[in-house]
C-alpha cells in the first residue's frame, strides 16, 4: 500500500499541533512533513521570542493543548525546573505565567515525542513553500530550495506577516537605523540607546512586548505610544470556571453582540465575580457567534467594536500590567490616543505626524520608531510568495474581510469560483475571517485537533481510533 503524506506548510503553533493531533489519532503510520525556515517547530512567530520579558498571557494551565493532558505544559516546566528558573513568573496566589520562550520549547518537545508518546516523528524541511496546486490525488508543493513534494493533503498554517504602516514609506526611512519595522526582531531592538527617545506605533500586545523589553533592558529615555483611541489592553483578574454562553442567547448582529457583552459583564459583577470572566465565557462561543453574523454584521463588528473586544479579551500577565502601570506613572512611558499620518527621517532623528481626533496635526522628533501596528491588515497585500502564486492561479480567495483564505467548515481551502479544494487545507490565523478565535491556544488547538481527526479520517477511510482529546 502507498504511503499515506501529509505536507504541513508552517511550523509554528498550529502546524506543530496538527502533527502532534494526527499522531496520537492515526492508526497506522503517516508521513508528516512541516515546512519551516525557522531551527525548530512548534514556536513559530509567538512563541519564538528569546526576549526573557515576553510573558504568557495566561497562567500556564492555561496553556492547553491537549485536552486530556490539561497540565501537560506546567508539568513540563516543574520537570524540566523551568519554572523554578524563573520565579518572576509566580504571580503570588500559585499561578505560574511563564516566558513565551518556554512554551516555544515545550511545543518543540511535545512535537518531537517527549513530553507525551505521539507514534511516531515528523520530518522537518527548514525551507520555504513557494508554489502549491492540486494534482491527481493529492497536491504538490514546490519549495524555495527546488525540491518538490507530493501528499494526499497539504495543510495551510503560516502565521501572520510582520505590521504594514497605513502609507508608504519613504527610502530614507526604510534604511534608518532608528526604525524598526519587524517588531518581534528583538536582537535588532537591542540597538535602541538607553536615553534614546522612542515612539511605539500601536498600544496593544506588540507595544506591551516591546516596553517590556526596552525596560527589562535598563531603558530611561522617554517612550511614547501611540495609537487612534489610545487603548491598552487590560490586566488578568482571578482565573476562575467559565461556560461558553448557551447557544439560544447567540446575537445574530454586531450590536446584539454588543449587548450581550455588557449584560453579562454586568451580570458577573452584580454577583461579586470579575467582568473578564464574561470576556472569557463570550471568547468560549466567540467562533459561533461569529459564524453566525452575516458578513455586512461582521464587517460593522470589525469597524466598531474590535478595538474594544481586543483590549478586553487579549489581556497582559500581570507582571506586564504592573510594569507599563509604573512606567506610566512616573512619567516614562506616555499613552496618546492619535493616528500617525507621516514619518520623515532626516539625518539621526526621526520626526513622527500624528493627529488626534478632529485635532490639528503635531510632530514630534525622536531617536527610534518601532512599527507595532499589527500584521497587515489585508492578506492580499501579505509578502508571502505562496499566496500570492495561489491568489493568482485561483487555487485560493481572500475571505470577504481580506482577514485571511477564504475557507469552509471543515477548512477546506475555497478557490476562485469558491468550490472547496478537497486535497488543501488552512488552520490557524489564516482562517480567521471564517472562525474569527483562532489566536488563543485552547481554542487554536481544537481547530487543530478537528481538523487532524478530518484528514486521518480522509487519508485512510477507515476506522480512526477513537480520540480522547
Amino acid at each position: 500500500m502507498k504511503p499515506r503524506s501529509v505536507v504541513i506548510v508552517g511550523g509554528g503553533f498550529a502546524g506543530a499541533a496538527v502533527a502532534v493531533h494526527m499522531r496520537r489519532m492515526a492508526a497506522r503510520d503517516v508521513s508528516i512533513t512541516i515546512v519551516e525556515p525557522r531551527e525548530t517547530i512548534g514556536a513559530g512567530l509567538a512563541y519564538g521570542t528569546k526576549d526573557p520579558a515576553h510573558r504568557i498571557n495566561v497562567p500556564s494551565d492555561a496553556m492547553t493543548v491537549l485536552a486530556d493532558e490539561p497540565r501537560a505544559f506546567t508539568n513540563w516546566l516543574e520537570r524540566t525546573d523551568k519554572r523554578g528558573a524563573d520565579p518572576d513568573g509566580e504571580d503570588g496566589s500559585g499561578a505560574h505565567y511563564s516566558r513565551r520562550r518556554d512554551f516555544g520549547a515545550f511545543m518543540a518537545d511535545l512535537a518531537a515525542g517527549k513530553v507525551i508518546d505521539i507514534r511516531g516523528g515528523v520530518e522537518h524541511l527548514r525551507d520555504r513553500a513557494v508554489s502549491l496546486h492540486p494534482a491527481q490525488h493529492g497536491s504538490i508543493v514546490t519549495l524555495a530550495g527546488g525540491r518538490k513534494l507530493q501528499a494526499d493533503r497539504v495543510v495551510l498554517a503560516t502565521s501572520h506577516d510582520r505590521p504594514a504602516l497605513p502609507f508608504r514609506a519613504s527610502p530614507e526611512l526604510t534604511v534608518h537605523k532608528g526604525y524598526f519595522a519587524d517588531p518581534w526582531d528583538t536582537d535588532s531592538l537591542t540597538s535602541v540607546g538607553p536615553d534614546d527617545r522612542v515612539v511605539v506605533l500601536g498600544t496593544g500586545l506588540t507595544m506591551i512586548d516591546v516596553v517590556s523589553g526596552l525596560l527589562e533592558r535598563g531603558h530611561k529615555g522617554p517612550i511614547v505610544a501611540l495609537s487612534r483611541r489610545g487603548l491598552l489592553p487590560n490586566g488578568h483578574a482571578a482565573f476562575s470556571p467559565v461556560v461558553a454562553v448557551p447557544g439560544h442567547k447567540h446575537p445574530i448582529t454586531a450590536l446584539g453582540a454588543l449587548r450581550l457583552a455588557r449584560r453579562l459583564a454586568r451580570t458577573e459583577q452584580a454577583e461579586g465575580r470579575d467582568w473578564q470572566l464574561a470576556i472569557d465565557g463570550l471568547r468560549r462561543s466567540a467562533a459561533t457567534i461569529w459564524y453566525g453574523l452575516t458578513t455586512t454584521e461582521q464587517a460593522k463588528a470589525l469597524r466598531r467594536l474590535r478595538p474594544f473586544w481586543d483590549v478586553h479579551r487579549y489581556r497582559i500577565a500581570p507582571q506586564l500590567a504592573a510594569r507599563i502601570q509604573s512606567a506610566r506613572g512616573r512619567g516614562h512611558l506616555e499613552v496618546r490616543a492619535a493616528g500617525v499620518v507621516g514619518l520623515t527621517a532626516r539625518e539621526s532623528e526621526i520626526f513622527v505626524t500624528m493627529r488626534a481626533r478632529s485635532g490639528p496635526t503635531e510632530t514630534i522628533a525622536c531617536d527610534a520608531v518601532v512599527n507595532c501596528l499589527g500584521p497587515c491588515a489585508d492578506v492580499t497585500q501579505r509578502h508571502d510568495p505562496l499566496l500570492q502564486e495561489l491568489f493568482a492561479s485561483g487555487y485560493a480567495r481572500p475571505d470577504p474581510h481580506r482577514l485571511g483564505l477564504d475557507v469552509d467548515a471543515a477548512y477546506r481551502v475555497l478557490d476562485r469560483t469558491g468550490r472547496p479544494i478537497p486535497t488543501i487545507r488552512a488552520v490557524g490565523p489564516l482562517t480567521r475571517g471564517a472562525f474569527w478565535e483562532v489566536i488563543g491556544v485552547p481554542e487554536l488547538s481544537d481547530h487543530c485537533r478537528r481538523l487532524a481527526e478530518t484528514l486521518v479520517s480522509e487519508i485512510f477511510m477507515a476506522d480512526v481510533q477513537p480520540t480522547t482529546l
